[in-house]
């Protein structure tokens, strides 16, 4: 017995609580000469890591970033269960990121072509794990294994 409350107590420490990134993402068309036109897509989508280093390497990969630096954080809109994170990024129509050395670019410069504005809206929390006190369990009924 003593053994496997070892490797429990182990496996609780370890296994203190996760972060989880809620994303949203609103999709514009955007012309250079006329600026962001019409809303036209938008998706919700969500990730997991065990710890914040990893969960932004994911986001900037989920968002097309190139490094985790890119993602700018700012609580603009003071939640008290989660940090904003947010990103901006012009894509094509099959939501690639298109750079501004490449010839898409270009031809929007010049009027010839509708990009598209991806605005990532990232909710960050961490969410933890804690013992469940005995009298919730004593609540529902269940008696005590000791």
């Amino acid at each position: 017995m003593e053994r496997y409350e070892r490797k429990f107590k182990k496996s609780l420490r370890e296994s203190s609580g996760y972060y989880k990134a809620s994303m949203l993402v609103d999709v514009y068309e955007d012309s250079y000469k006329e600026g962001e036109g019409q809303h036209v897509n938008s998706w919700e989508s969500k990730i997991k890591a065990n710890d914040l280093n990893s969960l932004l390497k994911k986001v900037a990969n989920e968002v097309g970033a190139n490094r985790i630096t890119d993602l700018e954080y700012g609580n603009l809109n003071d939640y008290d269960w989660g940090s904003e994170i947010w990103y901006s990024i012009m894509v094509d129509e099959d939501n690639y990121p298109v750079k501004p050395n490449s010839p898409d670019f270009k031809m929007w410069k010049q009027g010839d072509k509708i990009l598209y504005s991806q605005r990532w809206h990232i909710i960050v929390s961490r969410i933890g794990e804690s013992p469940i006190p005995e009298q919730e369990f004593k609540k529902l009924g269940l008696s005590s294994h000791y």
